[in-house]
């Protein structure tokens, strides 16, 4: 078998005159179903439909396989393949597998775990074998299987209607299991003939089959059917031939049910996948959902438009692998890919990045792309590149994330929903309104209160302001920045909006210098503490001052009190250094040499000059770079060294210090902060861009207001620093209000909210709601 190849069917559809085995034709039925939720004016069911009669009963709407069940038995049936992988010793064999396992990215096939992982897709190849055997014996067309001698059927490469089904590695081991041991499986295979929900049932049992981390350097997450039917009702108009790039077991582009017709539904599927198993997994899907078909095992990176029929749109879950991760052979095929692609995508970028290049290369003019992705790109480094191809090429219509729980469970990343149309005319993109939302509830409860289709109609209508369980704000495509965090935009709530669209804000660089502590790239060689300096007999004059990091200060006013270690600070000529600092830095340079050239600690100083002279930076004042549960800006009484776990921060002249740190230490601003930063691995709010942070601006200010933050913040610098929730005076954001704020804080929080921003106290107790809420998510995700 070559690595690549095509495989197509037209797949089995019972003739106009017959009824197949559940008496009931495949068009017929759809009435006595579920309402199938779309916007008014599409009507997503075929006209011609009868009603459901006593005798030609509605197909049922929802019947799944018993997961629990198939998967108990394929884990017993995947027990005595391993005994068969233990035995099997041929060197060829051995090399096939070796290249199944480099293929899949499991370890050596020498590791028992690996074994057992290729033992039990054999046994879910089996299965997928099974069923569609069963399939076409119901068609009369194959005999049924009831010996040994019989499995034979199940493994030859043709059985009827020229569907191969080619050989690969797995049909070596199945041939070797005795019947009694098949027999278990060919008694379940009707699970998934019977099930209203194959794809679905098919994508679950092999999560379950193979855990998360054996599926992590494919990036292979099940999408679930609520954000797949969300997708695909968007990306999909009937009659279109859609393009499904890691098809797995079809849930993407699977048509909405095996024995329904919508009128929605896709003329055909195009698949692509480069395992033989997930490609049988979506020939079974299909088949079952008598949905025509064609599948490509190759790797989507490597398909030009060429070999392709003519796609008019594309739903994607693509691998959320990062390239480090991939094995070194596909890191050769992502750098040639690279050099072909004339995109500014970065090599390092993760793969679904690649992906997303690749396939504009495949869609013209009008056709849709719709894909669920992690959520990162909209606020890391390499994400400014995608969002300017994005922009360059699309109109994007809806960028939507999920507010109470993430849309793939087990990825261990947030994940969101893009919604794209290809365009060519830059002046329809400019134009273009971008909707970015949230769901504020599962899928499932959406579907049970007006459906997923309300949420497209708002979407395509730029209102979704009245759709239950999903917030919104619209950006125009042209203004909007690809270096932008482009998160804050889909955080949005009601009370965000009003206050992100309030008159009396400004940004901080309007009002102060902002900058950043210094880097020394190997802190343990510049950051010493008094005892190492006693050892290390260095002079004094080296010697500075230098701030802890913000988890070690409990007090809103920074002193000498707080500083025990020291910064190494040299002059940048050598031949002014005195003995024991020469010493020192002689000392350090030996360490150096004996490091390899990789080693990240001999990066010592990024600075120009020598390795050892750093500049001293001091600020005013000071903002964490990283947040955690404590919201908290210094005032910076010591001549200390600011390093890079600070922000520094300095007023401009005239500008009062007290009345900038009341400012900065509300709540408001709080909220202002959880929008603005970046969350990082472990839920920390990392800042970035903090010239540009929204605050109240001091001109709007009057004398009155002046008067009570300085009050205010006097009041502030004498309590210590606490968490938000203690602050706030609850850890439940339903229970927080304004008789349970801590004195000192509400004394800032009523001037800045209720005198100068002018919110009512209901809008107030907003504010603590939404903040403490996005706190309490962040630092628990």
């Amino acid at each position: 078998m070559t690595s690549d190849h095509t495989i197509s069917n037209t797949p089995l559809t019972a003739p106009s005159n017959t009824v197949p085995k559940n008496g009931q034709t495949p068009d017929e039925g759809l009435s006595a179903g579920k309402a199938h939720d779309l916007d008014s004016g599409i009507n997503p069911f075929e006209t011609n439909i009868p009603e459901s009669t006593s005798d030609y009963p509605a197909p049922p709407y929802d019947e799944q396989a018993d997961i629990d069940g198939l998967v108990k038995i394929l884990k017993e049936v995947a027990e005595e393949i391993v005994e068969k992988l233990d035995t099997r010793q041929r060197e060829e064999f051995q090399e096939q597998l070796a290249a199944w396992c480099e293929k899949h990215g499991f370890d050596s096939v020498e590791q028992s775990h690996t074994r057992t992982l290729i033992a039990r897709q054999a046994a879910l190849y089996l299965l997928l074998k099974a069923t569609l055997y069963e399939r076409y014996t119901h068609q009369g067309e194959l005999p049924s299987l009831s010996a040994k001698r019989d499995i034979g059927f199940l493994l030859e490469g043709v059985w009827a209607h020229d569907v191969e089904i080619g050989w690969c590695i797995l049909d070596d081991l199945i041939s070797q299991l005795n019947y009694g041991t098949v027999e278990h499986i060919l008694a379940v295979r009707e699970e998934l003939n019977e099930s209203t929900q194959p794809a679905e049932d098919i994508g679950r049992v092999y999560a379950v089959l193979l855990p998360k981390t054996d599926r992590l350097t494919l990036g292979q997450f099940r999408t679930p059917p609520g954000p797949g039917k969300l997708l695909r009702w968007w990306a999909v108009r009937g009659d279109d031939t859609v393009l499904d790039p890691g098809i797995g077991p079809g849930i993407l582009s699977s048509s909405f049910h095996p024995n329904w017709k919508i009128g929605t539904d896709e003329k055909s599927v195009v698949g692509v996948d480069r395992s033989p198993l997930s490609t049988l997994m979506a020939k079974t899907t299909m088949i079952l959902y008598r949905q025509p078909y064609e599948l490509r095992e190759t790797d989507f990176l490597q398909l030009s438009r060429e070999e392709l029929p003519n796609i008019d749109s594309i739903v994607c879950n693509p691998p959320y692998t990062q390239i480090s991760d991939s094995t070194a052979a596909y890191q050769s095929t992502i750098d040639r890919f690279q050099e072909d692609s004339d995109t500014s995508i970065e090599r390092k970028s993760p793969l679904y990045s690649h992906f997303i290049t690749h396939a504009t290369t495949l869609l013209d003019d009008g056709d849709r792309f719709a894909l669920l992705i992690p959520a990162a790109w909209m606020h890391t480094q390499y994400g400014v590149e995608l969002k300017q191809f994005l922009l360059d090429e699309y109109e994007i219509t809806a960028v939507i994330g999920h507010g109470s729980n993430d849309f793939i469970t087990g990825a261990d990343v947030s994940s969101v929903i893009v919604l794209l149309e290809r365009t060519e005319d830059q002046a329809v993109r400019n134009h273009n309104e971008i909707v970015f939302g949230r769901l504020t509830e599962s899928i499932a409860w959406i579907d049970e209160h007006g459906g997923v289709g309300q949420i497209l109609s708002k979407i395509r209508d730029d209102d979704a302001s009245g759709t239950p369980a999903f917030e919104s704000v619209t950006r125009q495509q042209g203004k909007v920045d690809p270096e932008a965090n482009w998160s804050q935009f889909m955080q949005s709530t009601a009370i965000t909006t009003k206050i992100s669209n309030h008159h009396h804000l400004a940004q901080l660089q309007d009002f102060a210098e902002v900058s950043y502590g210094r880097t020394t790239g190997n802190n343990k060689r510049f950051y010493l503490s008094d005892e190492e300096w006693q050892q290390e007999n260095i002079e004094p004059a080296y010697q500075y001052p230098l701030l802890k990091g913000p988890k070690d200060h409990d007090e809103y006013v920074l002193t000498d009190e707080d500083i025990d270690k020291s910064l190494f600070h040299a002059a940048a000529d050598e031949s002014t250094l005195e003995p024991e600092a020469r010493e020192y830095i002689e000392k350090v340079e030996s360490e150096l040499a004996e490091m390899e050239d990789t080693t990240k600690e001999k990066r010592v100083n990024s600075a120009p000059g020598p390795w050892y002279y750093i500049q001293p930076k001091l600020s005013e004042m000071t903002l964490p770079y990283g947040i955690h549960d404590r919201h908290s800006i210094y005032i910076n009484n010591t001549n200390a060294h600011t390093h890079k776990r600070f922000v520094c921060i300095d007023p401009h002249e005239k500008v009062t210090q007290n009345i900038l740190f009341a400012l900065l230490n509300s709540t408001l601003e709080t909220l202002l902060l959880e929008l603005h930063g970046v969350v990082r691995n472990g839920g920390l709010l990392e800042m970035k861009s903090v010239g540009e942070l929204p605050m109240i601006d001091l001109d709007k200010l009057t004398a009155s207001d002046r008067a009570g933050l300085q009050a205010a913040a006097e009041m502030l610098k004498s309590e210590g620093i606490q968490p938000l929730r203690a602050q706030l005076g609850t850890a439940d954001p339903n229970a927080v209000s304004i008789e349970t704020v801590v004195d000192s804080q509400r004394a800032i929080d009523e001037i800045v909210m209720g005198d100068v921003m002018g919110l009512s106290q209901q809008e107030q107790e907003q504010v603590y709601q939404e903040v403490l809420q996005r706190v309490t998510e962040r630092i628990s995700s």
